[in-house]
């Protein structure tokens, strides 16, 4: 039997439309709130309670364990970042945002000329910095050994994706109080 750590709202937003769209409103206000003026999120255990993420066990057991100390200060901090951004990035496209709708990779927004949603400039700003940052660490998710690629390793981080039998994440409990669902 597989397992999934998919968090529940895929199956209930298909199930309830737009009026589960608006029950996430107000978490995803407070998710925006959260975002510096500069575009990135930071990887705080608060944000990790939004995005359903132990960031805790994943950044202060984990990537320490992987050697992401030894890049520095600066590095440490922006690479942090750039994990928190990509997962709020990615978590928009998941739960089907308008804002994620435009989002063609985690990299790129769409070039559209319908009026803009909400948080729109957010997230532009977002994927400007993330896109820096890429930039100045290319494939640390490689480096530091937890996914093949940033659009498969947010997704697995975020429990919607299985792991690959050789990741070294296998064996985290990675999801926040959400048991694992086995899919038939």
């Amino acid at each position: 039997m597989e397992y999934s750590h998919q968090v529940l709202s895929l199956p209930v937003q298909q199930t309830f439309g737009s009026a589960y769209c608006q029950l996430l409103k107000p978490r995803w206000t407070e998710i925006f709130q959260m975002q510096h003026s500069e575009g990135y999120w930071e990887l705080t255990t608060k944000l990790g309670e939004f995005i359903n993420v132990n960031v805790d066990l994943f950044a202060n057991v984990f990537l320490q364990s992987k050697g992401i100390l030894s890049l520095g200060v600066k590095a440490h901090a922006d690479i942090l970042r750039m994990v928190a951004t990509l997962l709020v990035l990615q978590l928009m496209r998941l739960e089907k945002l308008e804002e994620g709708k435009l989002l063609r990779t985690l990299f790129c927004l769409e070039d559209s000329s319908q009026p803009r949603p909400d948080w729109w400039s957010n997230v532009k700003r977002a994927v400007d910095w993330v896109c820096w940052a890429d930039r100045q660490y290319p494939c640390v998710y490689s480096r530091l050994e937890f996914g093949l690629s940033w659009e498969s390793s947010t997704r697995q981080l975020l429990g919607y994706e299985g792991l690959p039998r050789f990741s070294p994440l296998c064996g985290l409990n990675l999801q926040r109080g959400i048991s694992p669902l086995p899919i038939h």
